[in-house]
Order: C-alpha cells, then structure tokens, then sequence
C-alpha cells in the first residue's frame, strides 16, 4: 500500500519500501517513516554533505549573530533625550485659570544615591551601557520640563533665581524642588528586555505675595518589557512617567488670588 502525501507530492508513505526501491526521506519537513518518490538512494551522511548548509540557514545564522552582538554591552555612556511632550489636557479646567501668574521654576536639588548616572542596561551576554541626561544633571533638566508643562498650560514662566542670570520680573510664586530619584534602567534578557523607570519628586512652591509656602511629593514607577530593545523605548517610558506625574500635580494645584497650593 502506498500513500502520496497531500502538501508533498514527491513524498510517500509504504509498507515495503526496500522492495519498492524507495530511499528514506531526510528533509527537516519530512516524517519518520517517509521515502522519497522518484530520487536517488542515498544515506543520512551523503544527504547532508550534498545539502550543506544552504543560502536560507547561512541567512538565520546571519541574522542570530547580529543579534548576539546587540546582547553584549561595551560600557558605552548613551544620553537620553528627556524633554516635555505634547499635553495630553488640551485645556485648564475651569477655575484654575493662570491669572497672569508667574512662576519662577529653580533648578532642582539632585539627590539621588547615584548622580554619576540615569541608569544601566544590562546586557544578556554580558557588559553594560549607561544612560545619563543631556548635561549630566538630572536636578535641571527635570525643573526644564516642569517648567515647559507649565508653559504649556499657559502660566508665564521663568527659568532661575530672580533678578539673576538674565531673570527679570518679580515673581508670584517661587518653585523649587529636590529629585530624590530619577532612574531609567533595562535589563536584557533570552529573548526580550525589561524596561523600568521610577521617579521621586519633593517639592515647594512660595507664594511672593504672603510668604505661605505649600509642598508635595511626587512618586511613580513604570515597568515594559519589549522584544528588540532601542533607547527611544526608554526615553518614552520615562517622557511619558514625567508627563503624566506633572500633569497630575497641575490637576491638584489650586490657583487663586495669584497664589497656588501644591496638592
């Protein structure tokens, strides 16, 4: 009895084979007991020392070690680009108006255990690449984006110490703040790479007029895990933590008689 394989018509599947003058099939799509219609006999060794290693596995191959070579870190220090992104609240809600109220943003204090680094990445076959801020200092650059997410909401905003470094004006309110953590790490692993990013923000408004003086904390943390891992993929996981931290610290603000109340 002989059975023709549907999907491979050059294959069979028989009860005598020898009697036949059938040779056994070793294909990597082909299944015990399988022989091949109309080739010629050949043993397991002749069939891979004919076959080789064809354009298709050189290809895999190829493309297995251009992955491999992702997977190793050269201590390399990568800077992040950590900036304000488009607001996601297209309008202040009602009572929380700006007022024409201005707000001087001071760069924050760094607090962090680790200031020599945003974070790491590990990698799976070993080494690391470091992340780190534009300008190494993360107390900057995160009161820059607080003030950018102000602006965007329509308050006038000013970046320093009143009256120095080109400051001018008196300010309704003073704005400072200490990042007591600012990290965005990854960790590669078979197959994927985890991605976690975690932020600690105290701050204190003044308000000039009266000398009150409100505070909040702000504390979030964010975890994704991806297939092929890029630094765009950090930089949104971290863009997005600080936008959606700041646009619920504005949601909280009170705004009144050119005055805020943090929380």
């Amino acid at each position: 009895m002989v059975s023709v394989r549907t999907v491979r018509p050059d294959i069979v599947n028989v009860h005598f084979p020898k009697e036949l003058g059938l040779c056994p099939a070793f294909d990597l799509f082909t299944l015990p007991g399988e022989y091949y219609r109309d080739r010629p006999c050949q043993t397991k060794e002749d069939h891979v020392k004919q076959k080789g290693f064809g354009p298709q596995y050189r290809a895999i191959g190829l493309t297995v070690l251009i992955c491999l070579s992702g997977c190793v870190g050269s201590g390399d220090v990568v800077k992040l680009d950590v900036r304000a992104l488009p607001s996601t609240q297209v309008a202040l809600q009602a009572g929380k108006e700006p007022q024409n109220l201005t707000i001087f943003v001071m760069p924050f204090k760094d607090q962090r255990s680790r200031q020599d680094r945003l974070g790491v990445r590990t990698h799976f076959w070993g080494g690391v690449t470091q992340f780190d801020v534009e300008g190494s200092d993360a107390g900057e650059t995160v009161a820059r984006v607080l003030a950018d997410y102000l602006k965007q909401r329509g308050f006038t905003v000013g970046m320093g110490t009143p009256g120095v470094a080109g400051v001018e004006g008196k300010p309704d309110v003073i704005l400072t703040g200490r990042v007591i953590e600012f990290a965005g790490n990854a960790k590669s692993r078979f197959g994927n790479t985890l991605i976690m990013t975690s932020l600690k923000l105290a701050l204190k408004a003044e308000n000039t007029t009266d000398g009150s003086v409100t505070g909040m904390t702000m504390d979030d943390r964010r975890e994704v895990t991806v297939f092929s891992f890029e630094q765009e993929d950090l930089e949104e996981l971290a863009n997005k933590m600080l936008r959606e931290s700041i646009e619920k610290l504005l949601q909280d603000m009170k705004v009144a008689q050119g005055k805020v109340q943090l929380g």
